[in-house]
């Protein structure tokens, strides 16, 4: 059976994983930015180097935030019962 009801739930699990795989990207890029903080911080030991690995240990969380922020926003876009993956069933 083949229909625009069909098509739609389709179209919204896309979405769904469209907007999963985003949030991925975003906690990707937040793990990169830590981990450079990190590293500057643990390999150089210079008082002038410590500020610059806080400020991308700080981006990171930002960019997290800003990702998830994102995420929750979309997914309240395209409805709370399509996020959990049970579409509107309209009878047989």
């Amino acid at each position: 059976m083949s229909g625009p009801g069909r098509q739609e739930r389709l179209a919204l699990e896309r979405t769904r994983l469209a907007n999963e795989r985003t949030l991925l990207a975003y906690v990707r890029t937040f793990l990169g930015f830590v981990g450079l903080g990190v590293a500057l911080i643990a390999i150089f030991d210079a008082p002038t180097v410590i500020p610059l690995g806080l400020a991308a240990i700080g981006t990171g969380v930002l960019l997290l935030g800003a990702g998830l922020a994102s995420f929750l926003r979309n997914r309240r876009a395209y409805g709370a019962s399509e996020s959990t993956g049970r579409a509107d069933k309209e009878g047989p």
